[in-house]
């Protein structure tokens, strides 16, 4: 965390850092995925060459990561005004590793609410409602999670993959893994 502030403050940029994968040892619906999200955010910043400095600590460099090729199919983009039905969107999120809840609150979930969807992907600070009409996205913005209430209009949302691990995106899915 030093050394990525010195760099930041000679290279007056914001740089990367790339932590180790944390290991649970309880049952994994009460473990943060906080640091596995900001380690997916990371791999897709160098997969995409947005990252021209990154620091890693040792242990990070010799965990094995996400395949660059499974990152690029897990990741999408949902843009305001272009037809992307919600029924699809729902199933990608799911196949993605993302949790349905009934009300977004961290990174990772997503509530489907009628023609409303809310997500939060790694890549955004702060989550994000699309509204429907139809099978188009007619609006779309970031919303405060405790308000409920809609700051400000976005023209696209990036979503990432809400897990490091994806076993439906392995060849074969997961009857190829067992």
């Amino acid at each position: 965390e030093s050394f990525t502030r010195d760099l930041e403050s000679m290279l007056g940029r914001p740089v990367n850092t790339l932590y180790s994968r944390d290991f649970t040892f309880y049952p994994s619906l009460a473990a943060s995925r906080e640091a596995e999200q900001k380690r997916l955010y990371v791999l897709n910043a160098l997969r995409c060459g947005e990252s021209p400095v990154t620091v890693a600590t040792v242990s990070a460099l010799m965990q094995r990561a996400i395949p660059p090729q499974t990152l690029g199919k897990a990741t999408f983009t949902v843009k305001d005004g272009e037809p992307c039905p919600p029924e699809e969107l729902e199933a990608a999120l799911l196949r993605c590793g993302y949790t349905r809840c009934e009300q977004v609150e961290g990174a990772g979930q997503f509530a489907l609410r009628g023609g409303i969807l809310d997500f939060f992907s790694p890549a955004q600070a702060r989550p994000v409602r699309a509204e429907f009409f139809g099978d188009e996205v007619d609006a779309m913005g970031v919303f405060d999670p405790d308000s409920q209430r809609r700051t400000e209009n976005l023209d696209r949302a990036v979503l990432l993959p809400a897990a490091e691990t994806l076993p439906q995106m392995a060849p074969d899915g997961r009857a190829g893994l067992a």
